[in-house]
């Protein structure tokens, strides 16, 4: 299957394939919304690594999301693992728009774009438990609670935590600890 490209509109949003004028907006959300946000200051490269394997990602789809009447910059998203039978969303959106409804407009927009171009997919979004803004988003865009299960980012963090120093590797085992709490699986009809 060849990697498709993502352009649609909703009420009030421009959701499409990230390109490489996107990078700075791109990457300033991801590190500000971060866990990790220091990593990205120590390992020399990571910034530029994870933005151009996120760019040239063949198995997932990473979308830059806009204003409709600006063009302005306001959330990031992604359609993990497109040419699985699950496809799982995920979404970011900049501190300074959130509570206005644009997470639960993506989720909407993005469940609809998603089986319409992959058409009996099992559309997914994982949210960590204590993630009540999210949760809640996912419910209003119409996502239905199907289960609970472990944290999947304690592979990630465990392989991170070589490359920091002390100071960080103390950050990322507290957060190995907490990845052992459960995260919510909502489904999107």
């Amino acid at each position: 299957m060849i990697k498709p490209y993502i352009d649609f509109e909703t009420e009030r949003l421009h959701i499409r394939s990230v390109m490489k004028e996107d990078k700075e907006d791109f990457m300033a959300l991801r590190i500000h919304n971060s866990d990790i946000s220091s990593v990205y200051s120590e390992v020399s490269g990571f910034k530029d690594l994870e933005w151009e394997s996120e760019l040239n990602s063949e198995k997932d789809i990473y979308l830059s999301i806009f204003q409709k009447t600006d063009e302005v910059f306001v959330a990031s998203a992604s359609i993990q693992a497109y040419e699985k039978t699950t496809i799982e969303l995920g979404y970011d959106v900049s501190e300074a728009y959130r509570n206005r409804g644009y997470a639960t407009e993506i989720i909407r927009g993005l469940g609809v774009e998603v089986h319409r171009k992959f058409p009996g997919a099992r559309v997914i979004i994982r949210i960590e438990k204590d993630n009540i803004a999210s949760r809640k988003a996912a419910e209003k865009g119409g996502g239905i609670l199907t289960q609970n299960e472990d944290s999947l980012a304690n592979q990630w963090f465990a392989k991170l935590k070589d490359l920091c120093n002390d100071e960080t590797k103390n950050e990322i085992g507290e957060l190995l600890e907490q990845g052992k709490d459960s995260v919510c699986v909502y489904e999107i009809p």
